[in-house]
């Protein structure tokens, strides 16, 4: 999963947000969590079996951060 938005699935239950249930292997990538919520469920939580926060996670070399 690629930055799965933590914003509209913070308070849902699993069968409604990207889950280590949903596979076999859940790996999730967060590259951007600092704008979609930051910490809870989908922002730097992990919520994968394997969880990537590239750069920290949160702002991009070359991406402009919203404002």
């Amino acid at each position: 999963g690629l930055d799965p938005a933590a914003m509209y699935f913070a308070e849902s239950p699993p069968e409604a947000r990207l889950d280590p249930t949903d596979a076999e292997f859940v790996d999730i990538i967060h590259t951007d969590a600092e704008m979609l919520g930051g910490m809870g469920p989908s922002g730097m939580s992990p919520v994968g079996h394997v969880d990537f926060y590239p750069n920290g996670g949160t702002n991009q070399p070359g991406c402009e951060s919203c404002k």
